[in-house]
């Protein structure tokens, strides 16, 4: 059940999605909001800018390559999601069964990037998701003031380089904690089985190497003072999206001014995880 079930009126959550085209689905985790605004920020031509902002369901997108403000090479790779300013790491993907093929670099152009922080926003984001390809780290590093008013980042990370010199999570993680943020779950992992290993009825079956997942992130509600606006926020967020309701519930116990709604809540969480004594 959405936590919006049991208010009346409330502000929608104002997301930032960081590499917003889609390719492989086109569902998000935050679309298991019920209440949100968007806005959506990739590297469009202006035909795809106008197609997409029609049929993508942002409220707004931005054409912009995230990175240090520099000129850059990006690489175009044969699945056009996996395009980086980063070279793909081809020594390490020729070991994985059905991959490689897919960061195959079919063509370079130069590309003027932009910090996270020089680009005007209709509004600062509550949630973040970022899936750049390993030019996170510039959105983390030069978005200081577009991160500082999220509650809630939810971030591509990898484990071992796909790309040449990319950041992996250890490093994705100091930077976020520097920030203010703490370490909240992984949404799932992504991988493919080494060779010569392979599965016929399932070219991309996996076992236990990890490659890369999508890891969550929350202001850091434990050791440091939040507004109660934020614990609101991230209680909508933790729930919604996550079903994690006692992080939602914890939150929740921190805003006063919704005594009601923190009652409603606590029955639901007895019902919901009866395990759980509130």
């Amino acid at each position: 059940m959405k936590l919006s079930n049991f208010l009346d009126n409330f502000e929608p959550i104002k997301i930032l999605d960081i590499g917003s085209k889609a390719y492989l689905s086109n569902s998000q985790n935050y679309h298991k909001l019920s209440h949100y605004k968007s806005i959506g920020i990739d590297f469009y031509n202006e035909e795809e800018l106008s197609i997409s902002l029609k049929k993508s369901g942002f409220d707004n997108l931005i054409s912009a390559v995230i990175g240090d403000g520099s000129t850059r090479e990006l690489n175009i790779c044969e699945f056009e999601s996996c395009s980086s300013l980063l070279k793909p790491n081809q020594r390490l993907l020729s070991n994985f069964q059905h991959l490689s093929e897919w960061l195959k670099v079919k063509d370079k152009t130069l590309v003027e990037t932009e910090k996270l922080d020089d680009i005007k926003l209709p509004f600062q984001p509550d949630f973040i998701k970022s899936d750049i390809q390993g030019s996170d780290i510039h959105a983390i590093n030069y978005g200081k003031e577009t991160f500082s008013t999220a509650v809630a980042v939810e971030i591509e990370v990898e484990f071992i380089q796909q790309y040449e010199n990319q950041p992996l999570f250890s490093e994705i993680e100091l930077l976020l904690r520097k920030q203010g943020f703490i370490f909240h779950t992984f949404t799932g992992y992504g991988s493919r089985l080494l060779k010569p290993a392979n599965d016929e009825k399932d070219p991309y079956r996996t076992l236990n190497q990890w490659m890369w997942s999508h890891a969550v992130f929350f202001k850091d509600f434990l050791n440091k003072n939040i507004s109660e606006e934020e614990y609101f926020k991230l209680a909508i967020i933790a729930n919604d999206i996550y079903g994690s309701y006692d992080v939602a519930l914890h939150c929740l116990n921190h805003c006063p001014s919704l005594p009601g709604i923190t009652e409603k809540y606590k029955h639901y969480f007895k019902e919901t995880i009866s395990s759980v004594i509130v």
